[in-house]
């Protein structure tokens, strides 16, 4: 069973459901979520470096402060979810549902810029734009 601070790294976790599930801090650095239920879980300062979260469904869920750098979110539902202060940079967001997220203080790449603010993102002014390092 999920659990805060778990280690996860690496492992293949598709389809899982970790719906309303406390998981601050935990480790899912390189894992595959693909199509996992995230729904409003809690995921603030959790590690998602490199993850894959295709097609997952993360509505509500609160990420503040997580690390997203380089996960692939092609596809992937957030609406209404908190991305405050996370570090989404490298991150593909293709084709993501993001309206009503909450991106106060968010670290994103550029490219994301038309993106983000189509699907009507919170606090979009506050965004920091930031390129990742190639």
């Amino acid at each position: 069973m999920a659990q805060p601070g778990g280690d996860y790294r690496g492992k293949v976790l598709r389809i899982a459901n970790f719906e309303n599930n406390d998981l601050r801090n935990a480790n899912f650095e390189d894992a595959n979520l693909q199509g996992a239920n995230l729904k409003g879980a809690n995921l603030s300062g959790a590690s998602l470096r490199g993850a894959n979260l295709e097609i997952a469904y993360m509505q509500g869920a609160n990420l503040e402060g997580s690390d997203l750098r380089k996960a692939q979110l092609r596809v992937t539902h957030l609406q209404g979810a908190s991305l405050i202060k996370a570090d989404l940079r490298g991150a593909n967001l293709g084709a993501s549902r993001l309206r009503g997220a909450n991106f106060h203080s968010a670290k994103v790449d550029p490219i994301w810029k038309r993106h983000l603010e189509k699907q009507e993102v919170l606090n979009f002014e506050t965004i920091k734009w930031i390129s990742s390092p190639r």
